[in-house]
């Protein structure tokens, strides 16, 4: 692999349920070139970004992982210059954020994917200093997290990305310490069970997309395979299949950016092109096309951070 993902380690971005109430997603740490706890407000009505200095991490951190469901969401592990179990919660009514000890990861880790639907998320995979399969569920109500065996991903690996809807979703991609994967799971949610689907997989090897959706599908875009990539592929729920999209491809290549929004579209902010960049490209899921939107451009450049 490329000595920037030997830097940053590994990254993870959140999917989600039919978040068809969201009217907002907070995209939040990530790495400057120095790990920051910044979190940016992209209201999807307007399609604009503002910095909420109230809802920045606790602590500065980034190949974070994220899902929530349309109350709050959980800022689950990372990396601070040590690894790191920490769970924050950022409560979207009052954007505001705060450590949740009992939310915190069974074990540290960073680059892990999240996703989850209205009662419960999944936080799979990352790395310790040795790449894991290791699936965390995150009770929203109690606000309590637990590992689950069962759920665990199909093979180790970091630098995933995960999206779903209100009855499973799939963690797709990633990186084994080999290889860079096609590899696509999914996990359950009724039943806390993971399996490998392999109609679902990538249609080329990526470490360190992007992935959002809707009820019916998702999008997973951008990536790192030796280099930077615009690739936008989608996953089909109702039939476990991934085809390339080319009209819904990042208005440029890069990796590590993050992604969150509704029913009706999602947009991919931040990530590395060669520099750490502000950029935001919305996908709208009826037309299945992309486009820079500048007004929703992040606070500061910045890659590896994380949405939900």
């Amino acid at each position: 692999m490329s000595g920037i993902h030997q830097l940053i380690l590994g990254y993870v971005v959140t999917g989600g349920f039919y978040k068809s109430q969201l009217t907002k997603g907070f995209f939040s740490g990530g790495t400057t070139g120095s790990p920051v706890a910044t979190a940016d407000r992209t209201t999807y009505s307007t399609e604009t970004t503002a910095a909420v200095s109230g809802a920045n991490l606790s602590e500065a951190r980034f190949t974070i992982a994220a899902a929530g469901n349309a109350e709050k969401a959980f800022f689950s592990g990372g990396y601070d210059g040590a690894l790191v179990a920490t769970a924050d919660r950022t409560t979207y009514s009052t954007e505001t954020t705060a450590a949740v000890s009992g939310a915190n990861l069974s074990e540290a880790r960073y680059g892990s994917a999240a996703a989850g639907n209205s009662d419960k998320a999944f936080f799979s995979g990352g790395n310790t200093g040795s790449f894991v399969a290791t699936a965390d569920r995150t009770t929203y109500s109690t606000e309590t997290t637990a590992a689950v065996s069962g759920a665990n991903l199909s093979e180790e690996r970091d630098g995933s990305a995960a999206a779903g809807n209100a009855e499973k979703a799939f963690f797709s991609g990633g990186y084994n310490g080999s290889l860079t994967l096609t590899t696509a799971d999914r996990t359950t949610y009724s039943t806390e069970t993971t399996a490998a689907v392999s109609g679902a997989n990538l249609s080329e090897p990526r470490n360190v997309p992007a992935g959002a959706g809707n009820a019916e599908k998702a999008f997973f875009s951008g990536g790192y395979d030796g280099a930077p990539v615009a690739t936008a592929d989608r996953t089909t729920y109702s039939t476990e299949t991934t085809a390339a999209v080319s009209g819904a491809n990042l208005s440029g290549a890069r990796g590590w950016p993050a992604s969150a929004g509704n029913a009706e579209k999602a947009f991919f902010s931040g990530g590395y092109d060669g520099a750490p960049v502000t950029a935001a490209d919305r996908t709208t899921y009826a037309t299945e096309t992309t486009a820079a939107v500048s007004g929703a451009n992040l606070s500061q450049a910045r890659f590896a951070l994380v949405a939900a």
